[in-house]
């Protein structure tokens, strides 16, 4: 970009006629600003120092509040070849003084700078005089300054001890603002909210499936697991989730995924009621003998008569035994769908579609996983005692 000195008759350019940079070591400085929110003395320093500029400058179109950006001062104007900094009042460079085109006005000499240069021996006798004075103040009224010293002390105490309280007190808002496990340790009914029954289950089903967990540089692991349960528990929009975990789109659908894989290949998940139990009961259908069988329980299921007539008398007997228990298999199954809101809604096709280098779907998979969690939870068909309490 061409920039251009717009000092009434200096025609000093950056570029040539051929839009070529011109090697003349020559730089161009924009107007000084004016600093309305950094104090009330910079801001009368630097109103007087944009005022200066004007003042030199004296061109018709250069009002105070209304400066374009592209007129510039080159370094032409300047003894040291550019601004001084706008602190150094005295400094003859604070705004432009050379090659102006006119001679009025009364402008800062370098003389008035070298004389203000040579003052630090006169500074010094002066500050070593009021130095004296005080002393001799102190000397004179010893228990007046002490006192005076005394209040500003304790002012100064108080202040700090304020400032340090509200800092305890906005960090202990902000920590419960964030969804870690401070937050969740203490209040059992959050917990409940995404579907466990006390903060010890929910530590316990992290700390299995801690180790299995990608890292993730916006997310912590806690959060990940948290995460997925909230969107399973109550299905909210991803929208909202994105905005409590403070994450992009891409990042929250990756970690949801991430996670619900974790869990549905734990097995000890899904199984952790037959180490209570060691009966499960199942459908006609559900053939998971053998995995049943390595965590040392039983699947019971009722008969079936296939490729006979019919039952026989002790199949009809462990038949009608079991009958009036499949009762309770409809009730978890009822508890799972109405428990978890994910599973209420139109299943999307991406859903039914199979995973990438697997033979199940991401529906399998949740489904899979609310299984699991709802294993975690109370027995809906046994009742507990009422001396037997959570020992969270």
């Amino acid at each position: 970009m061409v920039q251009t000195c717009c000092v009434i008759g200096c025609n000093v350019r950056s570029h040539d006629r051929k839009g070529k940079k011109m090697e003349n070591g020559l730089s161009f400085h924009c107007f000084p600003a004016w600093k309305q929110r950094e104090g009330a003395k910079l801001s009368e320093l630097t109103k007087r120092r944009r005022m200066a500029w004007i003042s030199a400058v004296r061109r018709p179109d250069i009002t105070f509040s209304n400066i374009p950006r592209y007129l510039k001062v080159c370094s032409r104007h300047f003894h040291s070849g550019k601004p001084a900094y706008e602190m150094y009042e005295l400094n003859p460079d604070w705004f432009p003084t050379l090659n102006l085109g006119h001679c009025e006005g009364k402008a800062t000499t370098s003389d008035r700078h070298a004389r203000q240069l040579k003052r630090p021996y006169s500074s010094a006798v002066e500050g070593q005089a009021a130095k004296t004075m005080v002393d001799q103040q102190v000397t004179e009224s010893p228990e007046e300054v002490n006192n005076e010293n005394t209040n500003v002390t304790c002012v100064r105490r108080e202040e700090i001890n304020r400032l340090l309280q509200e800092n305890r007190e906005l960090r202990s808002q902000l920590n419960k603002k964030q969804l870690d496990t401070d937050y969740l340790k203490d209040d059992t009914k959050k917990v409940k909210y995404i579907g466990l029954p006390c903060f010890v289950i929910l530590l316990s089903l992290f700390n299995t499936v801690r180790p299995f967990l990608p890292a993730s540089t916006n997310l912590s692991q806690f959060q990940m697991v948290l995460l997925a349960l909230m969107r399973l528990r109550l299905d909210l929009p991803v929208q909202h989730l994105c905005h409590l975990f403070n994450v992009s789109h891409k990042t929250l659908s990756s970690a949801f995924a991430d996670t619900l894989d974790v869990q549905a290949h734990n097995r000890k998940l899904v199984f952790s009621p037959m180490y209570y139990l060691g009966t499960l009961l199942a459908d006609r259908g559900f053939d998971i003998k053998d995995s049943v069988g390595k965590m040392c329980a039983e699947v019971k299921m009722p008969s079936f008569t296939k490729g006979r007539c019919q039952l026989d008398a002790k199949d009809v007997e462990d038949t009608r035994a079991l009958a009036h228990l499949r009762i309770h298999v409809e009730r978890v199954i009822g508890c799972m769908r109405n428990k978890y809101k994910m599973l209420h809604r139109t299943t999307p096709i991406k859903l039914l579609l199979t995973c990438e280098g697997e033979e199940v779907t991401r529906l399998d998979k949740i489904v899979y996983v609310c299984c699991s969690l709802v294993n975690m939870c109370s027995s809906v068909a046994v009742k507990p005692h009422a001396n037997e309490t959570c020992t969270c």
